[in-house]
């Protein structure tokens, strides 16, 4: 298994005296870790788990026939919805042992190719009370992060730590964390739009 490198980039005096007063970055990631635990809950995790239990159980062929078997189930759901859901999942089409051509989810998600559009790598966007996380394709953290970073001039983003696929941003003000989110959200729409 590949070592997780982390990229902390502060530019606030808090950040700077907590480290020193505590002379160890194990209390950072702590705080990071419980804050990650308490995030709040996805309200499309049923709907995700039940596409996730589909594609593994089901032979599907068509995005049509996942949203049949989803409204079957109860979901209120259209094609764009299963489309976009089947995107973030990294879902992937191959020819089974009838040669069949069906949707199934990738063991390991590959990574971005160089042209990818940063609609392509930030695949979700969340928050808790205290922090907010950006899940990335594979390998995409760091660039994301470094983006936020270089574009935050007058923002409320304390500090980053990108792993591989995963952005921790700490805020300013956790008393502000839904502006920040609003922030985040707003920033990396418009890189994406930059020429």
């Amino acid at each position: 298994m590949d070592f997780v490198h982390f990229v902390i980039i502060a530019e606030s005096d808090f950040l700077v005296k907590y480290l020193t007063k505590y002379s160890t970055i194990d209390i950072l990631f702590e705080y990071i870790f419980r804050a990650f635990m308490t995030r709040k809950s996805d309200p499309q995790k049923p709907l995700t788990e039940a596409v996730k239990t589909l594609l593994w159980t089901e032979k599907i062929t068509k995005q049509d026939e996942l949203v049949t078997k989803l409204r079957q189930q109860g979901y209120d759901i259209n094609q764009s919805k299963i489309s976009r859901l089947l995107r973030k999942l990294l879902a992937i089409k191959v020819k089974n042992e009838e040669g069949q051509t069906v949707y199934t989810l990738s063991k390991e998600p590959l990574p971005p190719s160089t042209k990818s559009p940063l609609t392509q790598l930030v695949l979700d966007i969340t928050a808790n009370e205290t922090l907010i996380f950006v899940k990335t394709s594979p390998g995409s953290a760091p660039l994301i992060a470094r983006l936020l970073d270089y574009h935050k001039k007058d923002s409320m983003i304390l500090a980053t730590i990108a792993g591989d696929d995963t952005i921790f941003i700490a805020p300013k003000s956790i008393q502000q964390i839904d502006q920040a989110l609003i922030e985040v959200k707003a920033s990396l729409e418009s890189i994406k739009n930059k020429p």
